[in-house]
């Protein structure tokens, strides 16, 4: 949904219901919340992901000594499940 979108169903609540500014809220307000839920899940994959990442490089060190730095980029860009997998 656009913000211009958003902006005319806000109006047209407005409009529609004496008390349309508590049910804007109320809808602004679980918006809100889907964002930072979806944010912080965002957050917690995108965490999960160094930290394996940092793993792998910290296991290929201990087994064969410095990681060329190509091999860690391919690391850190790698797909959660392929690291998971290591």
């Amino acid at each position: 949904m656009t913000k211009q979108n958003m902006e005319q169903v806000l109006h047209e609540i407005d409009l529609t219901f004496p008390e349309g500014s508590k049910l804007t809220m109320t809808l602004a307000d679980i918006l809100r919340e889907e964002g930072l839920k979806e944010g912080l899940s965002q957050g917690v994959e995108k965490g999960k992901v160094e930290t394996l990442s940092e793993i792998a490089n910290m296991l290929l060190f201990r087994k064969f000594g410095e990681v060329p730095k190509d091999i860690k980029e391919h690391i850190s860009n790698a797909d959660p499940v392929a690291l998971q997998l290591l």
